[in-house]
């Protein structure tokens, strides 16, 4: 009966065999296993669940085929007073289709545990959104895992603070963040280097050394020393980040129009797109005032402050000035920004 439910729902029939022979459902007989299901199908497909994302589920978590639709209900409408939207929910229980196995006390009661240790509601909606695995975790294992990471050399509120930024961050193994900081010392970075760097942007532990190297010596193509190349990695760590083709065209720009002294001592200013810093020194240019190191930080002023004295917006900036059509109209051509 299962394998017929399963054609009639456009399943191959070997997930029946796999759902039937799952340690999990040993209990249930095939009867209740078939009108459990048949019943979730049509309410999840209802909320809006894909055909696919059912089926993902359920090889996942086959004892969601055997869960009441009210128990399934209140779960639901549980996540949504917390305060998450029906497509976030989709999105969050087919990546982890385990949360429907922790009832509704179990998960208030890790949000409670997660505010204890210094989470606000929008960190935990923003962290469990991206990695909802973390309800997996009991208190006492996220808190270890939170006093094993701060050994390497940070406080438990810098970990914290990390992880609202690389929202994997707990669920990576300490032992895997060591070897990165291992691995980072290759490019002349010491540990009190490394553990500054990540803190500012913690999503380096993610990223693949080898990647890092390449974009490492990219940059030094450009004309940058070795020792240059590591002051701009430890004031904008993001650089190990970014694709080298948004790298090299950011660097030359600044390169081609005198500021190359001026972002390696401000790095952080490669944050900015390059249409908004072409657009605005393009602007400059217009009005006849040329930008030097005294006063290039005018290209980074925030949004509201340049509009107000230089009585511009930035919309209006970029049609005036877009760097893409400039880059089309100069692709065959040597360019020349000043």
């Amino acid at each position: 009966m299962l394998k017929e439910l399963m054609d009639v729902l456009g399943y191959d029939k070997g997930v029946a065999d796999y759902l039937f022979n799952s340690s999990s459902m040993e209990r249930s007989n095939e009867d209740t296993i078939c009108a459990h299901l048949a019943v979730n199908y049509i309410y999840l497909k209802i909320f809006g669940y894909s055909e696919q994302q059912f089926l993902k589920m359920i090889i996942a978590y086959p004892n969601l085929c055997i869960l009441s639709k009210k128990n399934i209900e209140d779960k639901i409408n549980n996540l949504i007073n917390f305060g998450y939207s029906e497509k976030e929910i989709i999105k969050m229980t087919v990546n982890f289709p385990k949360i429907y196995s922790f009832s509704k006390d179990n998960i208030n009661s890790k949000i409670n545990n997660m505010l204890l240790l210094g989470y606000k509601k929008d960190d935990i909606l923003k962290i469990t959104k991206m990695n909802p695995s973390i309800y997996g975790y009991d208190s006492n294992t996220l808190k270890k895992k939170i006093e094993n990471i701060s050994k390497i050399g940070y406080t438990e509120d810098e970990v914290i603070k990390m992880s609202k930024r690389l929202y994997t961050l707990l669920n990576l193994d300490v032992n895997s963040l060591k070897q990165k900081i291992e691995d980072m010392h290759i490019f002349g970075y010491n540990n009190a280097d490394i553990i500054l760097m990540t803190k500012k942007y913690p999503t380096m532990f993610s990223f693949d050394i080898e990647s890092c190297k390449t974009k490492f010596i990219n940059i030094m193509t450009l004309g940058y020393t070795k020792k240059e190349v590591m002051e701009l990695g430890k004031e904008y760590p993001a650089i190990f980040g970014h694709d080298v083709e948004t790298v090299n065209e950011k660097l030359e720009y600044y390169i081609n129009i005198g500021l190359k002294k001026e972002i390696l001592q401000n790095a952080n200013h490669l944050m900015q797109s390059i249409d908004l810093s072409y657009a605005r020194y393009e602007f400059f240019k217009s009005k006849g005032i040329v930008i030097d190191k005294n006063n290039y930080k005018r290209l980074f002023l925030d949004e509201k402050t340049f509009e107000k004295r230089f009585k511009v917006k930035k919309s209006e900036l970029l049609i005036l000035y877009s760097y893409s059509e400039f880059i089309k109209n100069n692709k065959s051509k040597s360019i020349i920004y000043l």
